[in-house]
């Protein structure tokens, strides 16, 4: 079982394409069969701007500019992501604590 994750939907389709080949010449030079079912997945997330203005407006009045932060394209999914390219979607991050949470 593998997921393709990518900033766009194109870009998602391409990564499985060549995932797709990748298993079956791996699955050829071992002189295996492999079946592969290709199923949808999450969609990657894209934040409306309008919505991402507002917000950032608001939280940097209520708590300070360095309340909010644009984190960008990020590698992790959710279902937000499929509801994000049908309607306008904001899914924002605030900070919540000083420190890192890596070291």
């Amino acid at each position: 079982e593998t997921y393709v994750r990518a900033k766009t939907a194109d870009a998602i389709l391409d990564a499985s394409h060549k995932v797709d080949r990748a298993l079956r010449g791996a699955a050829m030079a071992m002189g295996c069969r492999v079946e592969i079912e290709t199923v949808p997945g999450n969609l990657p997330l894209r934040n409306d701007p309008v919505l991402a203005e507002v917000f950032r407006d608001n939280a940097a009045r209520l708590f300070g500019k360095a309340s909010y932060r644009d984190y960008g394209h990020s590698g992790g999914s959710t279902d937000a992501g499929d509801l994000s390219q049908f309607m306008p979607l904001l899914h924002p991050m605030m900070t919540g604590a000083a420190g890192t949470h890596h070291q």
